[in-house]
């Protein structure tokens, strides 16, 4: 039952995504992460996976799936994997640099031994190497909300592929 609620939000939230794609070109992105959650475990790895969506010439829609493996510091705590999602709006400052800044919120919901409503805040500087092909590097505070909350810090590097922005 709780699968089938998770898959159901997931599928909303992909349909949400899907909708500006019409009218805009989609950006598929591909990162690692290494995260810092709790005292009790050390820095968590993982991946994610993404899609970026202009939706205005100074607006981006992204939507982003991730997972990450926590291994516990003493015997006494059990590993913990992440599972989760969020979606963010990228406001896209005009800057005179090589890359471009994407800066804005976003919310979600991650899976760390609790259920959390994932809220938080997006900044990615943004590298063009080639029309269809950009390198990326993140860093994303979360505060997760539910029981025992938790913040979580995620900082990752990743490519987008696609026909670009």
């Amino acid at each position: 039952m709780i699968i089938a609620r998770r898959l159901a939000a997931l599928s909303f939230l992909l349909s949400v995504a899907a909708l500006p794609t019409m009218a805009a070109p989609m950006d598929l992105d591909v990162g690692l992460r290494a995260d810092i959650y709790d005292e009790n475990y050390n820095l968590g790895k993982g991946v994610e996976l993404g899609a970026v969506v202009s939706t205005t010439p100074l607006w981006d829609m992204g939507l982003h799936l991730n997972y990450t493996r926590f291994d516990a510091k003493t015997e006494t705590w059990a590993a913990a994997n992440e599972f989760g999602g969020y979606l963010a709006f990228y406001f896209r400052p005009a800057i005179d640099q090589a890359f471009s800044i994407r800066i804005g919120p976003h919310l979600g919901y991650a899976k760390i031994v609790n259920n959390y409503v994932d809220v938080g805040g997006d900044v990615m500087a943004v590298f063009k190497v080639s029309p269809g092909m950009s390198f990326y590097g993140a860093f994303i505070p979360c505060f997760m909300i539910g029981d025992a909350g938790q913040s979580l810090i995620r900082i990752g590097l990743g490519m987008e592929f696609g026909p670009g922005k």
